[in-house]
C-alpha cells in the first residue's frame, strides 16, 4: 500500500512533504516497522517467521471433529491443526499416489488459537494488532484521498 501511495509523488507538488510526515510516523511505531519487516520477509524469502514462531490452540473440543470429517475430501488420510503457518486441513492421497493438503478454516466453536512470533514487538498480538494495522493503513489512504483526490473505493 505504501509503495502504491509513493507512486503519487509526481502527481501532486505537496505529496512528498505529506508522505514524509506519514513515513516518519510509521518508522517511529515498532509494530508498523515490524509489519514492514514481515512483508519484506514474505516477499523476498517466502517465509512468514523464524523457527521460533508458534501456533497454540486453546479450548480444543475434539467431540466436534467427526462433524468436520464429514466434509473431508475423498482420499483423506489425515487431518492436521495449526501447521507452521497456523493453517488447518486434511492430507489427501491423490489418484497418482502423491499427497496434497486441502486447507479449511477451523470453526471458532472447535478451538481458539493464538499465533505468535518470537521477533514480534513486545506485547504484540495478531488478533488485536493486525486489525489495528489495517485500520491505520486505511486511514492513511483516506487521508491521501482527502488531500490529493482520487476514487472513493
Amino acid at each position: 500500500m505504501t509503495f502504491v501511495l509513493q507512486n503519487l509523488k509526481n502527481l501532486h507538488p505537496d505529496f512528498e512533504k505529506w508522505y514524509e510526515i506519514v513515513a516518519s510516523r510509521l518508522r517511529a511505531d515498532p509494530k508498523a516497522r515490524w509489519f514492514v519487516e514481515l512483508r519484506n520477509r514474505i516477499e523476498k524469502q517466502g517465509q512468514i517467521g523464524d523457527s521460533h514462531s508458534s501456533f497454540k490452540m486453546y479450548n480444543f473440543d475434539s467431540s466436534k471433529i467427526n462433524t468436520m470429517n464429514r466434509d473431508a475430501p475423498s482420499g483423506t488420510v489425515s487431518m492436521f491443526f495449526g501447521d507452521s503457518m497456523g493453517r488447518s486441513g486434511w492430507e489427501v492421497l491423490l489418484p497418482d499416489g502423491s499427497l496434497t493438503e486441502v486447507f479449511f478454516e477451523l470453526p471458532l466453536e472447535i478451538a481458539t488459537f493464538q499465533l505468535s512470533m518470537a521477533e514480534a514487538p513486545e506485547g504484540f498480538s495478531f488478533e488485536k494488532d493486525l486489525p489495528d494495522w489495517l485500520d491505520q493503513l486505511e486511514a492513511i489512504v483516506q487521508e491521501a484521498r482527502s488531500k490529493f483526490g482520487g476514487a472513493s473505493n
